[in-house]
């Protein structure tokens, strides 16, 4: 049957999966590999209880192949290795892979994106990770400094802007890992920005900074985030600074309307 011939094509996808690293080779067929990781889509972002339906459809030789609910259209690299298994049903651990490299390379991804979404409201540039910075600022986290003293961080870090986040009981570890909480935290405190005057409210520019720190608009940004058990630490090169801030040209508004 046509539907047989798809699946079987679909499942030859595996040749160009990387399921060490939860991504498509490198310089390989992507589109093989991304239909060959919808089909075999575990569903561990699926509710418990909520069926996996596919459904095909055929028309002069072509199958398509619908899979509701299935994996996200741009998923975390820690989601895509819990779901895409090997043929014996084994996942690489997600969470060896996350940090084997010094840093934690899926919350930065995660939180990278997240800050990037919040900034083109602001019609900001994007951010990118700046992975080496990750690395330094984990191990000034891993070693108990935080916040971070500015003269103790190597000398390319030491101008950097630093958000930090301390989540509360009954919020858990794994909440932290795997959420946006601390982005959401920060954001939160436009409340406290003059979009009119372009500075803090009412002296209140320390918890300002935190939110314009997420959507300070210059070219070629780099962040980088550090996280241990409930502890979230960002830092953003270049960041606010007190001159920059004074004109308000780096945090244009946007609406606020269904903001809380």
């Amino acid at each position: 049957m046509a539907t047989d011939a798809a699946s079987d094509r679909w499942y030859k996808g595996n040749a160009f999966w990387d399921f060490e690293n939860g991504r498509p080779q490198v310089s390989r067929s992507q589109q093989n590999a991304e239909q060959f990781a919808t089909m075999i889509w575990k569903g561990t972002n699926i509710p418990d209880g909520q069926a996996q339906d596919v459904g095909f459809g055929i028309h002069c030789g072509y199958v398509l192949a619908w899979y509701c609910p299935s994996r996200p259209e741009d998923p975390t690299i820690k989601t895509t290795l819990e779901n895409v298994c090997r043929d014996d049903g084994s996942c690489t651990d997600s969470e060896y892979l996350c940090n084997k490299d010094g840093y934690d390379e899926c919350y930065n991804q995660m939180a990278t994106k997240a800050h990037n979404k919040l900034r083109a409201d602001h019609c900001a540039h994007p951010m990118t990770t700046d992975t080496t910075m990750a690395k330094a600022l984990q191990r000034m986290i891993d070693n108990s400094q935080n916040p971070t003293d500015p003269l103790k961080r190597p000398a390319p870090y030491q101008n950097c802007y630093e958000n930090f986040y301390q989540a509360n009981w009954p919020i858990t570890n794994e909440e932290i890992r795997d959420t946006n909480l601390a982005t959401q935290a920060w954001y939160k405190h436009h409340d406290k920005y003059d979009f009119e005057k372009g500075e803090a409210k009412n002296y209140q520019r320390f918890v300002a900074d935190s939110f314009t720190a997420i959507v300070w608009n210059v070219l070629d940004a780099k962040v980088a985030f550090a996280r241990r058990q409930s502890l979230i630490v960002a830092w953003y090169c270049p960041g606010p600074s007190a001159e920059g801030a004074k004109d308000g040209i780096n945090t244009p508004r946007i609406n606020f309307t269904g903001v809380s």
